[in-house]
């Protein structure tokens, strides 16, 4: 058989029944509908989202900027449950870059709480957990072993203002803006997460067709990046 790893907190993907919603272009009519993101806005997340969903990466950092009373945070929340359910919130504010692989060695989706700074050392973690790399450890009771702790996965990075300094970053990232927040009619946080609830099985079987699509057009863009 084939072994499947479950990492502590891992949850399962919701199902539902074929219907007309089952279908890519629902993807952005929800986020547009909930969130009061624009056409671009929508798209880029859109192929976030497909990507997250295939392996092997690299993988591009969606980067969401907006004040403390956006709702980036509450997307960011969404957009993970979505991908990669889970028991597990925002990291918040890690001490060490190192404290990211760890991190990341236990989940699909790295989504990192808002920064309101992002350490050089910082910028090159995110970039080098989504385009792929690895922290190197001694090894117990080895005085001259390493063990090299490789990883390769989709971040979500949060901040108020445009934090990234790091050209190569800058380079691997989706960045999306939110406006001011009285720009559009807010909905409850729980009216947000209920009505994601509902939808959730139609919006994965949306994105599973658009990975579908991209798949049957991979040799057409083989060797392209994001």
């Amino acid at each position: 058989g084939i072994p499947f790893r479950r990492p502590p907190g891992m949850l399962p993907f919701r199902t539902a029944p074929s219907t007309e919603l089952n279908d890519a272009a629902y993807v952005p009519y929800f986020f547009a509908a909930t969130f009061g993101l624009t056409d671009q806005q929508t798209q880029l997340l859109s192929l976030w989202l497909t990507a997250a969903l295939m392996s092997p990466g690299p993988y591009p950092v969606l980067h969401l900027i907006g004040a403390p009373s956006s709702d980036k945070e509450m997307l960011a929340r969404v957009v993970k449950a979505l991908v990669d359910p889970s028991d597990s919130d925002l990291v918040q504010k890690p001490r060490e870059a190192k404290d990211l692989f760890f991190v990341a060695h236990g989940t699909h989706v790295v989504a990192l709480a808002s920064m309101a700074t992002l350490p050089q050392s910082m910028a090159e973690a995110v970039r080098s957990i989504a385009t792929g790399g690895s922290l190197a450890r001694p090894k117990m009771y080895d005085d001259q072993g390493i063990v090299l702790t490789r990883v390769q996965k989709p971040v979500i990075l949060l901040s108020t203002s445009d934090v990234v300094g790091d050209w190569g970053l800058r380079l691997c990232r989706l960045r999306i803006q939110f406006e001011d927040a009285e720009g559009h009619d807010r909905q409850p946080l729980g009216q947000v997460w209920d009505s994601f609830r509902a939808d959730q099985p139609h919006l994965l079987a949306g994105l599973l067709q658009a990975v579908s699509c991209s798949l049957a057009n991979a040799s057409a863009h083989r060797g392209s990046h994001f």
